[in-house]
């Protein structure tokens, strides 16, 4: 090993050292980023299939019902415009 410029105790210790940082890596950084990237997998695969399911109407159960609330607002909105306009 004297040959090659290595000394067998700090190649041991660099060896032990990796394998402590390796292990404090896995357990604090990577299963947490696995375990983040797993919940949005999960997100996006429920959202796709609320896509293919139709369900995109947000609060409402049906694509009629948000189509009558907006038909609502807009003529509580065109009522309030009308009142607002200014008196000469």
């Amino acid at each position: 090993m004297d040959k090659l410029g290595l000394n067998l105790g700090y190649l041991l210790l660099q060896i032990f050292n990796f394998l402590i940082l390796f292990v404090v890596l896995r357990v604090w950084v990577y299963k947490p980023i696995l375990g983040l990237l797993e919940r949005r997998r999960e997100a996006i695969a429920k959202g796709l299939e609320d896509i293919r399911r139709g369900r995109t109407y947000g609060p409402f159960d049906t694509a009629e019902d948000a189509i009558k609330f907006l038909h609502k607002e807009i003529r509580a909105r065109k009522g309030k415009d009308k009142r607002k306009t200014p008196q000469s």
